[in-house]
């Protein structure tokens, strides 16, 4: 590996300051890493600037992508246990959070299973949904009781999106888009 030049460090740095970017993790998230990324980003946020409802929203919301990925992340040869990404912007009015991890191509099918009906769910049925969900929910064989995405989904008011990048013939790579409206 080549060591990165001062001019691409830098073209980086201006990438980042153009796109406001508020925080941005490329690694492995452990339990300590995603602890140290939850605090050092609440620590960032501006609670006050935004109110307390709407710092609830974007703190609950980036919580859960971490859960994400730590609880659904496949394991792999080139990445290890637990690879992911987290970019928190800040554009138009709205906080954008990124969050992707590898995802086995069999698990892809229940993944969206779970998240189409979402996106079409207004935030009466999606309160319902989580409600029910919390009431009478199993856990999943991972030890998640499935309310993470509704809580995403009730945070951003549905403004999520996701996509799938082709990895391998095995995997693909999970990326999640939650846009939460801040003024």
């Amino acid at each position: 590996m080549r060591p990165l030049s001062p001019k691409y460090v830098f073209a980086l740095f201006e990438d980042l300051k153009d796109h406001e970017i508020l925080m941005c993790y490329f690694g492995n998230i452990s339990f300590k890493i995603s602890n140290h990324l939850i605090n050092t980003f609440k620590e960032n946020l501006n609670s006050e600037e935004m109110g307390r409802l709407i710092f609830k929203r974007v703190y609950s919301s980036f919580v859960e992508c971490i859960e994400n990925i730590t609880r659904h992340t496949s394991v792999d040869d080139t990445y290890g246990d637990r690879f992911g990404i987290l970019n928190v912007s800040q554009r138009n009015g709205f906080i954008i959070i990124h969050s992707g991890n590898m995802i086995k191509i069999e698990d892809i099918e229940e993944l969206e299973n779970r998240i189409k009906p979402i996106k079409k769910r207004s935030q009466q049925e999606l309160k319902e949904d989580y409600r029910r969900q919390l009431m009478e929910g199993k856990l999943s064989s991972k030890g998640g009781a499935r309310l993470g995405m509704l809580q995403i989904a009730l945070n951003c008011e549905g403004n999520l999106d996701y996509n799938f990048q082709d990895v391998d013939d095995t995997k693909k790579f999970f990326l999640l888009e939650v846009r939460i409206k801040i003024s």
